[in-house]
């Protein structure tokens, strides 16, 4: 008896062990697991990428944002306190 079997059809030492002590009724919800984990991880993996973009994109908005009140600021200023004042002799 070979120690695992070639095939799903074989019967192999490890499967014969696991007919024994129970084990091979969790085999089937085990694989379903699996793949209900790799489809969560690939959901995962596409959300943490659309979050990388949006930060990126927020970032950029944010120093623009910020560019913008400076120069609204300066003209403020400029308005409000010339800085000089001509006098007429």
């Amino acid at each position: 008896m070979k120690p695992k079997a070639q095939n799903e059809h074989d019967d192999g030492l490890l499967e014969y062990l696991e007919d024994i002590i129970g084990t091979a009724k969790y085999k089937q919800p085990i694989e379903d697991a699996a793949k209900d984990v790799e489809a969560l991880n690939e959901v995962c993996l596409e959300k943490s990428n659309r979050v990388t973009i949006v930060e990126k994109e927020k970032a950029n908005l944010e120093v623009h944002f910020l560019r913008e009140m400076e120069a609204n600021h300066r003209i403020k200023n400029r308005l409000h306190c010339p800085t000089s004042v001509t006098k007429t002799s």
